[in-house]
């Protein structure tokens, strides 16, 4: 059955709906009123009769009125999503969308110049969190300025771009967003529309307007060497910031795939396999959840935005990794027998608290041959732990960080050997230090133990 006789004969049973519900409507009336006409003192009789009549109304009105909403349902389902394909095909041949996947098309097939934009991510920083929503034809939003966020902007899609049925990459990649998306994400979506054309903007860091400047610098470049056309139209340069931002997109998998060539790590391996040997060769979660997302963009032509799918992801590696530990603890429960030594791996010592961590550096040092004890339970004094072997006293800081470790760190731990003159003085970090953190303790002599230290003396036990 065609469309227009479905439409046809849905309009009929619509229309015959209606008419039986009006009918129902105004037989239930008129036995309503001659009820009450016959009936006027309130008594049994009376409440019998408005019974019936309920019962009545009800068997005459519910009915039709199923039919009537299910049939506004089957039409606004059918026939608004036929229409909505056949309207989006319209909008799309007039608009902004349309423009800018035919310069990506002609601009894909320029071999020189994707082979620049290949070079060009290999050895710069780009915005990606931004650049993702820099290529789209984004519209500012209509919204109420209040004095809280009266320099805030807003930005939608055109809805009807979901309908769009064209295996082309951009459009595909498009078609990722939709409106919800862009409210979570707002600020990147704000600093893409505004930093895409006018980069020194005063609201941005100097290190975002920098990387956007760099991709203008470049997009000039290419047009005055003739590699790309000149252009006056905008829409050219979006269809530019996107095939820059698939080519990191491309790098990323590549880099992926590359990884886990080295750990002999099969691409078919499922997820759950994957975070667990990936953590069996000391890769950091961070890492894994990149890998991971590269991964799933490969999948997708490389046009799977950031902003999608890769906050999940790393909730995932991070219940992963979590599930890895619990199991390592019931496996030892189960096996006292076993070696008594936990194992650890830098991947589940990132997740560790501070105070974990703290226990785990005693854990350490007693397994490196010293007689470490922590310090909590005396006030620590800026010292975690001490360390002791023979007549020497090592006073310990323990930072588990995410970032690189400060000056702070090194101050404290300085402070905090004098109280329990120690003989030496040790700051030891999951993570890195910065270049002024390894001046002040080269000069106050204290030790660094940082990330790569770390995993030899996790070898060593």
């Amino acid at each position: 059955m065609n469309t227009n006789l479905k439409k046809k004969k849905l309009n009929n049973i619509f229309i015959a709906c209606i008419i039986y519900l009006s009918v129902a409507i105004l037989a239930s009336l008129v036995y309503l009123l001659s009820t009450v006409n016959n009936h006027l003192e309130v008594n049994m009789v009376t409440m019998n009769s408005t019974i019936s009549v309920i019962i009545f109304s009800s068997f005459m009105i519910i009915p039709p009125m199923v039919w009537l909403i299910v049939l506004i349902c089957k039409k606004e389902v059918f026939f608004n999503i036929e229409n909505e394909k056949i309207n989006a095909l319209k909008k799309y041949d007039n608009s902004d969308l349309k423009i800018i996947n035919e310069y990506v098309e002609k601009l894909l097939v320029n071999d020189k110049l994707m082979t620049i934009l290949k070079n060009y991510v290999l050895t710069h920083n780009i915005p990606r969190w931004q650049l993702e929503f820099a290529c789209l034809p984004l519209k500012e939003k209509f919204s109420i300025q209040t004095e809280q966020n009266k320099n805030q902007k807003h930005f939608k899609l055109d809805k009807w771009i979901k309908y769009i049925n064209k295996d082309l990459t951009y459009i595909k990649y498009a078609q990722n967003f939709n409106n919800d998306i862009l409210e979570e994400n707002n600020d990147n979506v704000k600093a893409a529309y505004i930093l895409r054309d006018n980069p020194n903007s005063y609201l941005y860091t100097e290190r975002i307007k920098s990387q956007f400047k760099e991709l203008r610098n470049l997009y000039i470049t290419l047009q005055h060497q003739n590699i790309i056309d000149i252009h006056d139209d905008v829409l050219f340069y979006y269809a530019f910031l996107f095939l820059i931002y698939r080519e990191d997109n491309i790098k990323f998998c590549e880099q992926a795939v590359k990884t886990l060539e080295d750990y002999n790590i099969e691409l078919v391996t499922s997820d759950n396999e994957l975070v667990n040997k990936l953590v069996n060769n000391d890769v950091e979660s961070d890492m894994i959840s990149t890998i991971l997302w590269a991964l799933k963009s490969k999948e997708q032509n490389y046009n799977l935005p950031l902003c999608i799918s890769f906050n999940e992801i790393e909730s995932f590696v991070k219940q992963e990794l979590s599930n890895l530990k619990e199991k390592e603890k019931i496996d030892n429960l189960l096996n006292p027998e076993k070696e008594k030594k936990t194992l650890y791996t830098l991947s589940t010592i990132d997740l560790m608290s501070g105070e974990q961590f703290e226990h785990f550096i005693t854990y350490l040092f007693n397994n490196l041959g010293y007689n470490a004890t922590n310090t909590k339970l005396s006030g620590d004094q800026g010292i975690d732990v001490l360390a002791k072997k023979g007549k020497t006293t090592i006073a310990i800081q323990a930072k588990c960080y995410s970032k690189p470790v400060g000056n702070h760190a090194i101050m404290e731990a300085v402070a905090g050997a004098k109280y329990y003159n120690a003989d030496k003085i040790m700051v030891v970090t999951n993570s890195t230090f910065t270049r002024s953190a390894r001046e002040l303790a080269e000069s106050n002599n204290v030790i660094l133990w940082d990330r790569s230290i770390l995993k030899e003396k996790l070898e060593e036990i």
